[in-house]
Parts: structure tokens; C-alpha cells; sequence
């Protein structure tokens, strides 16, 4: 339905006459849900039997509306219930509040329900209430600050602070005190029918400061909307309410998900939430959920409200007991009562605001300074941490470059023994061609055995060492880097020496510690050398070039890891050569 079509429905019923026409609907007071709320006059009133102004033009006689509350002044308020169009669970919500209103009407804090009408025939359910002229208790904290301290402008442009006795500002006595007490009855009133409620097995779930009318300008309330009370103490309906009033466990909960709340404890809550309307004149926060930055700082710290709200210390103990979000921890009703009754001041002095405001300063400035010293800190980590990743990659760089050497020195190490430049094969095969001899890749042994050790020594050594092939050489010479062009000058060598004198030992002398000395792989030439003079003078003479020059064979050897090169006198040469020819 459209706020147009909405608005002329209301002006339709403006002007219609209910109960046997003895109450007539004056003008709309409020537009809900559910309903609409007329204003209506009871013609039967001796105030109104007089002559009256058209009732369709909204003109109310203000002497009227202020000559006394509720029914002693001929007035009405009715709520004017539509049932068209509805099923029958919305039917059973109707039947609901009226039963629910009507058995708490009984107590003097709840607005009196005093006739309900329901005609088959009407589109409407009439329910007759008592009228209210002072407005609900939003407006009155709201627009006419009835429970907060007036502001004249001397106390604005006073710059000198007020003294204090015994840690009380003179401006709460007496002006505060009495707000105070007057705020404690108010709220003291609205306990006592919500008690009531529940002592009845009814609770309400939607009291908010729109659903508590006043009377007696603000100094008596009474509580009305039964629209959403229920009468089961556990309730799976959740969001049931202003989200303002309603507490976390009605939301769903906030560590996990809940399937049912428990009506009497959001009750409570909501109670709290109208305890800081009354004395602060504003919400603690919007909506008690973890998305609110309110509500999600008092969860951090339970000490927020007094920080942000005017709050003595005895209303905050009494709002931490109210504020749980566990409900089973929250206080009662009674509770609550018993709390508000024995605190001494309800708002807070000047010095402790200004100790608190004092204290909030300190705190942010620490935060501030724990902000940046973390951002400090996380530059310092970027930084050395991109120093690192820096180093690291110019490390890897090196060992890639290290790898890569070692890789292409190996690979060249490779190259250099698969295809050497001076390799036995080559020479081998540029020397011997295929008869290849004593340092054969592949010489196995097994030619040998056919031979004996004369016949292999023999043809060996005629072959491979006779005067008339010297420009041939030796396989094992080849591997030691001798060549023909680097022979040894044989006149100059210690095997030329003079031949041992006649009567000497053919053995070398030996000494106390001399060692034994090794074969040195000389062939015997004794098979074949006819002169045994030649063999003595070259035996004699071998001896000699040992003791003279075995060290450095010895080294030689141990370096190349090849035997030593064979050494001749030149006497035993000629001779073996003569004899071979």
C-alpha cells in the first residue's frame, strides 16, 4: 500500500463514529505497523455536549486537550486494527496483543485497554485505549529535554568553574539531584510494569522510548504496543524489534548462530538501552552487532561507555551487569531495580569528565605512538628484507656464474681427454701404425702366452731398441713426453762414467743402511750380449749411475707414474750391437 492511498484511508476514517456512534475519531496520532492510532472524542462526555467545531476539520480545543488525562477528560485514543487481506497466522498475531494488553491493563503503568469492537461487517478491529496528551517518552527526551539540565546563557558564558564538595559539582545540587530523582522514579516506573509483564508471563520485545506514553508532563509513564509480546520465554523470531533496543542474542547471536533467544533477557536489554535515553539523552550505539564500531569497542573494553558517555562509575557497573552478551550472566529485572534504587548520582562531575577526557587523551596518544612506531617497524622489515631478497640473488648470481666455470671447465676436461693433442692413440697410429706394441689399448696378455720369457724378451727389445730403428720411440717414452728430438747426450751422462777397475765387486757396494735395491725394468741383456766384460762394465756401471742419480729417478717416477727410463753405458751398446749384426 502506497503512503498516498495509506494517508487517504486515514482521512476516510476521520470522522467515523464506532460504538453505537458514542465515540467519534477526531484526527490520526500515529501511523505503526500494524495499524493507525485515532484521536476520538466520546460524545456522551458532558465537556462535549456543547457545541463543537467540525470534527472532519482537526481542530481540537486546546482547553480540551489540557483540562485532564485520559478518559476524565472525554478523550480517547484508538487503534484501529486492519483485517483485510489477512491470513489467519496474521489474525492470531491480532487475537494475541489484545489478549496480552488486556491482561496486563490491569496494572497502573500500562496503558488501560478499555473496549476492544470487532464487528463482522467492519474492516477494522477498534481497540479503545486511554489517551495520552503529553506524547511518548521519545518526544519528550528528544524535543522537550524534560530529563536534562536547562542551558542559560550565563552558564554558557561562565568561564570560572564551578567549586566542588566532597568530589560533587554545586551544579548537581540541588537542579541535578533532582533530575536525578526524577529520572529514577521515571525509570523505576517503567520497571514495574515490565516486572509485572513478566511475573504475568508476558514479555514484550519491542519497549523503546516510542512505546512509553507520558502523562503529567514526563513525570508518569505507562507502557502501551503489545504488538509483538509473546508469552513463550524462548523465541525463535529473531529480529524481532528496533535493532537499536534489541539486544545480540535476538540478532542471531554473535560467536555463532543461535536458534532460539530468551525473550525476558532481551527484555532487560532493551531497558538498559532506554536507562542511557533518560540519563544521556542518546544511544549507546546503533546496533549491537560486531559491524557496529561502538559496540565492537565496548566488546574490546568494557569500560568504553563511560569514556564517551556522561556516566557516573555506579551507572557503569549497572550497565556492564546489563550489556552481556551472554544472557544467561545478564541481570533480572529486580536486579536492575535493586542497582538503579542504591546508585548515589546518575551523571558524572565535571572532574571526573575531565579526568576521563584527560585519560582518553593519554590513551589515543599512545595508540598514535603505537601506530607509528608499528609502521616504523614494518619499513624496517621491508627494508631489510628487500636487502636480503639483494643479496640473495647476487648470491645466486655468483654461484651460477661459479657453476657455469666449473661446468665449462669440466666439459673442456672432457673435450681435452676424449680428443687429446698428443694422445697415445695418435701417436701410436702416426708411429707404429697398426702393429702397436707394449702400451696397446688393447693388449690383454693373451699373445704372450705363446712365447717364452727368452723368445719375448728377445724380440722385443731387438725390435723396438736396435741401432738401426733409433728414431722410434718407445710407447712408455711417448707417455712421459720424451721424443727423439729431446735424446740424451750420452757423453755427458753419469752412465758414460769411467768402467769399475778390474777386481772390483760386479755388485754395488753396500753400506750398513743401504736398501735393496729395486728392479728398475732393465732387460737382461745377457741372452743375448756374447761378452760377459761388456755385461760386467755395464752391470758395474748401472750400479753407479744408481747410486748416484736414483733419487732423482725415484722422483721422476713418483711424478709421472711411469717407470723409469732405462739407462745404458755406452760400451754395452756398441757391444750388443756388434753381436746382433
Amino acid at each position: 500500500m502506497s503512503s498516498t492511498t495509506s494517508n487517504q484511508q486515514h482521512r476516510n476514517l476521520i470522522g467515523h463514529r464506532i460504538a453505537d456512534g458514542r465515540l467519534e475519531l477526531v484526527s490520526v496520532l500515529g501511523l505503526g505497523a500494524y495499524g493507525v492510532v485515532y484521536l476520538a472524542r466520546d460524545r456522551t462526555h458532558y465537556l462535549h455536549q456543547q457545541p463543537f467545531a467540525s470534527t472532519s476539520s482537526n481542530q481540537i480545543s486546546a482547553s480540551l486537550l489540557a483540562s485532564s488525562q485520559g478518559s476524565a477528560s472525554g478523550y480517547y485514543a484508538v487503534k484501529c486494527l486492519n483485517k483485510v487481506g489477512l491470513d489467519s497466522r496474521q489474525r492470531a498475531f491480532q487475537r494475541r496483543e489484545i489478549m496480552l494488553h488486556t491482561m496486563a491493563s490491569e496494572h497502573s503503568n500500562v496503558v488501560s485497554l478499555h473496549r476492544v469492537i470487532d464487528n463482522p461487517e467492519d474492516p477494522c478491529v477498534y481497540v479503545v485505549l486511554d489517551y495520552c496528551p503529553d506524547g511518548d517518552l521519545f518526544s519528550m527526551i528528544t524535543e522537550h529535554q524534560r530529563y536534562m539540565l536547562p542551558t542559560t546563557p550565563q552558564s554558557r558564558s561562565s568561564t570560572k568553574p564551578a567549586p566542588c564538595s566532597n568530589d560533587v559539582d554545586v551544579a548537581f545540587s540541588p537542579a541535578r539531584r533532582e533530575l536525578d530523582a526524577l529520572i529514577r522514579d521515571v525509570f523505576d516506573q517503567i520497571l514495574d510494569a515490565v516486572e509485572y509483564c513478566h511475573e504475568m508471563g508476558i514479555y514484550h520485545r519491542d519497549l523503546k522510548p516510542e512505546n512509553i506514553l507520558c502523562l503529567q508532563g514526563g513525570a508518569k509513564v505507562v507502557l502501551a504496543d503489545f504488538g509483538l509480546a509473546t508469552g513463550e520465554k524462548m523465541s525463535s523470531d529473531f529480529g524481532c524489534g528496533s535493532t537499536f533496543y534489541m539486544g545480540p542474542e535476538c540478532q542471531g547471536g554473535i560467536t555463532h548462530r543461535l536458534t532460539s533467544y530468551n525473550t525476558a533477557a532481551n527484555d532487560v536489554w532493551s531497558l538498559g538501552v532506554i536507562l542511557v535515553n533518560l540519563v544521556c539523552g542518546r544511544n549507546p550505539w546503533k546496533q549491537a552487532c560486531p559491524a557496529d564500531d561502538t559496540f565492537r569497542e565496548y566488546l574490546r573494553n568494557p569500560e568504553f561507555l563511560k569514556e564517551i558517555l556522561p556516566i557516573s562509575e555506579g551507572v557503569n557497573a549497572i550497565l556492564k551487569r546489563v550489556f552481556t552478551f551472554r544472557p544467561e550472566s545478564r541481570c533480572t529485572v529486580s536486579e536492575l531495580r535493586k542497582m538503579v534504587r542504591s546508585v548515589d548520582r546518575l551523571t558524572a562531575t565535571v572532574a571526573e569528565v575531565a579526568a576521563r577526557q584527560e585519560k582518553a587523551r593519554m590513551l589515543a596518544a599512545q595508540a598514535h605512538a603505537a601506530r607509528v612506531a608499528e609502521k616504523a617497524a614494518q619499513q624496517q622489515q621491508m627494508r631489510e628484507a628487500k636487502q636480503r631478497a639483494l643479496y640473495e640473488a647476487a648470491r645466486a648470481a655468483q654461484l651460477q656464474e661459479e657453476a657455469r666455470v666449473q661446468e665449462a671447465q669440466r666439459a673442456a676436461a672432457q673435450e681435452h681427454f676424449q680428443h687429446p693433442a698428443g694422445s697415445l692413440g695418435s701417436l701410436r697410429d702416426a708411429l707404429y701404425g697398426d702393429a702397436s706394441i707394449g702400451c696397446s689399448d688393447d693388449y690383454d696378455g693373451e699373445d704372450d702366452e705363446s712365447y717364452d720369457d727368452s723368445e719375448r724378451e728377445s724380440s722385443s727389445y731387438d725390435d723396438d731398441y736396435s741401432t738401426e730403428d733409433n728414431s722410434r720411440v718407445h710407447p712408455c717414452d711417448a707417455l712421459s713426453g720424451a721424443s727423439p728430438s729431446s735424446s740424451v747426450d750420452w757423453a755427458r751422462h753419469p752412465i758414460a762414467a769411467t768402467p769399475a777397475k778390474a777386481g772390483e765387486s760386479d755388485s754395488c757396494p753396500t753400506t750398513p743402511n743401504a736398501r735393496p735395491v729395486q728392479s728398475t725394468g732393465v732387460p737382461d741383456l745377457s741372452h743375448s750380449s756374447p761378452s760377459s766384460v761388456d755385461e760386467r762394465d755395464m752391470v758395474s756401471d748401472d750400479c753407479s749411475s744408481r747410486s748416484g742419480s736414483g733419487e732423482s729417478r725415484r722422483s721422476s717416477a713418483s711424478y709421472t707414474g711411469l717407470p723409469p727410463t732405462p739407462q745404458f753405458a755406452p760400451q754395452a751398446t756398441s757391444a750388443y750391437t756388434a753381436g746382433k749384426a
